[in-house]
């Protein structure tokens, strides 16, 4: 994994901390690291690297929590450098939880090294498990959307939907460390309120992401050429949503098929949220 420059900064800001180590390149070229480094807790953004391992313990994602940490430092984690990650289970252990039912623990501890097989930190989590309420089954895996092939393609034929929801204000929350987006509408339900709203709400490019997913998996990776939206209405937690899309055109020639579609995404009372329009090239 790459050590990137803007991601340094980025948690430093949402840590509140202003060392210029970790954002000014001039004042970091004069230190004696000799450029940006990262802050101590900054391995954080890492563990989504291992997330298999997390998969390999059989623990629920919606009941999995983070109980410890730990951090061992050899050397500063630099901006720019690749970070090779090295994972093992320590040790798993159950006990009964204070409030009912069992918990389950495991250790995974990870050693980084850089390009030169260094040792630049490690470090030791220990997840929990706890148990789940009675009758509460795994969550359904979103459905698969059969490919559209050229010669399918006809005006008029709609793509099978892609149910999404319900949304919850983790989306929101993800959606806005992963865009930047961090508008206090989105998150901070006071904030939300005070500023005349009925709550947090999603932010409109969240929705055209999901749109963006069926239009992806119905027409094929790569095959889109434009992709326009209007945001109609807001999404709130809670809300389930549906991608869909229509073909309105289809030409071919040399090029291949090209395809122009209506794509929408409607909410549970059948209400657009997003409307748009797509063309694409079906090889």
């Amino acid at each position: 994994m790459r050590v990137e420059h803007g991601k340094i900064r980025e948690y430093a800001e949402a840590i509140r901390d202003d060392n210029p180590l970790y954002r000014d390149e001039e004042a970091a070229r004069h230190s004696p690291f000799g450029g940006i480094i990262a802050p101590p807790t900054f391995a954080r953004n890492f563990w989504w690297e291992g997330t298999a391992v997390q998969d390999d313990l059989g623990f629920d994602p919606r009941y999995r929590i983070h109980g410890e940490q730990e951090f061992e430092y050899f050397q500063p984690i630099r901006a720019g450098e690749v970070l090779t990650g090295q994972f093992r289970i320590v040790d798993m252990y159950e006990k009964a939880g204070k409030r009912g039912g069992k918990m389950r623990f495991a250790v995974i501890e990870t050693t980084y090294t850089n390009a030169k097989g260094e040792t630049v930190l490690v470090g030791r989590r220990t997840l929990i498990e706890t148990e789940p309420p009675p009758g509460d089954g795994p969550p359904k895996p979103p459905p698969a959307i059969p490919r559209l092939t050229a010669a399918e393609a006809k005006e008029g034929l709609e793509s099978p939907p892609l149910p999404v929801g319900p949304v919850t204000r983790t989306d929101f929350v993800r959606f806005a460390g992963a865009s930047g987006d961090m508008n206090p509408n989105h998150h901070d339900e006071i904030y939300a309120i005070r500023s005349s709203n009925d709550r947090v709400f999603a932010m409109g490019m969240l929705q055209a992401g999901y749109l963006g997913h069926l239009l992806t998996d119905w027409l094929g990776d790569g095959a889109l050429r434009r992709l326009r939206v209007r945001f109609a209405a807001r999404v709130y937690p809670g809300d389930v949503l549906t991608c869909r899309a229509r073909i309105t055109k289809v030409t071919r020639d040399r090029s291949g098929t090209q395809v122009a579609c209506d794509a929408w995404v409607e909410n549970q009372d059948g209400h657009k949220v997003i409307q748009g329009s797509a063309e694409a090239i079906l090889r």
